[in-house]
């Protein structure tokens, strides 16, 4: 029994040439942030979102509420600017919101307060 053909057919000439397969724009983010991490001279793994989605279970770490795809945000516990790595017991998943505000900071030098009234997008 053959296994049914998973890749994506190529583009007909009515459609767009440029246009990538659904799921690249995640996965250049993933990438893009792996980099980051390399240039700066963080130890870096390629870690995909939707693992550390899974492995979180959806949730933010810093605000304890569901995150949808859209909103998903690597945050590095130990930011990469103060020596942390991008790599799995590093990575948490948050909102893009909660991420911004939280910036480069350590969690023990955060108001958690703040986090109370983040606006989810």
């Amino acid at each position: 029994m053959q296994s049914e053909d998973t890749r994506t057919p190529a583009p007909s000439s009515s459609e767009n040439q440029n246009q990538r397969p659904t799921g690249w724009g995640r996965r250049d983010r993933d990438v893009r942030v792996m980099r980051r991490a390399l240039r700066q001279g963080a130890q870096a793994h390629f870690i995909r979102m939707d693992w550390l989605r899974i492995r979180d279970n959806e949730t933010c770490y810093l605000r304890g509420k569901l995150v949808s795809p859209d909103e998903s945000s690597f945050d590095h516990v130990i930011p990469l600017s103060r020596g942390g790595n991008h790599t799995k017991p590093n990575l948490k998943l948050t909102h893009i919101r909660c991420n911004f505000l939280k910036g480069n900071k350590l969690l023990s030098e955060l108001d958690l307060s703040i986090f109370d009234n983040a606006r989810q997008h």
